[in-house]
């Protein structure tokens, strides 16, 4: 795996590499997936993660992309767990108000911040915005997606679990 290091005046300070951490609540182990060659080694506060569908997906801005300013790629994990499956599904310009890209809408819709503070629906397909009526304080969004469940978290973990990760 491909990492970054970082060093300041000849002096090594430190060494990272970006992966998705994931929880199995059933099994109560902890996970890593590797990210696309591409995004392995880029600054981690540039990377977010969030649910698309049934798969993951990691946002990640770039100030080096074809837009003026800002554009914000969109990755999605095809196949759960599959490294080579991470497919560049789209980019997202940062411009005509928007700052932020949130997340996805169950119909495939993002939701994305506008710099007049509010949160508002973006066709990706025909960059049509839709207003939700949803104001706040400029940053101050966030997006998080859950799966209701019915497993109990008091199992031990046994240590046999943990390699089967992927």
């Amino acid at each position: 795996m491909e990492c970054q290091e970082y060093s300041i005046e000849g002096k090594l300070m430190s060494v990272f590499c970006n992966v998705v951490l994931s929880f199995d609540i059933g099994s109560e182990v902890f996970c890593e997936m590797r990210l696309p060659k591409k995004l392995v080694s880029e600054f981690p506060l540039d990377l977010s993660v969030a649910v698309y569908g049934d798969s993951i997906s990691v946002f990640h801005y770039d100030n080096r992309g074809p837009c003026t300013n800002r554009d914000c790629e969109v990755w999605i994990m095809k196949e759960y767990g599959v490294v080579e499956s991470w497919v560049k599904q789209f980019s997202v310009c940062l411009v005509e108000g928007i700052s932020n890209v949130l997340g996805f809408r169950n119909n495939g819709e993002l939701l994305v911040e506008m710099w007049n503070k509010k949160v508002v629906s973006y066709q990706t397909a025909n960059k049509r915005i839709k207003a939700l009526e949803i104001c706040g304080v400029q940053t101050s969004f966030h997006l998080d997606t859950y799966i209701e469940s019915l497993v109990t978290l008091d199992r031990q973990m046994v240590s046999e679990e943990a390699s089967e990760c992927l």
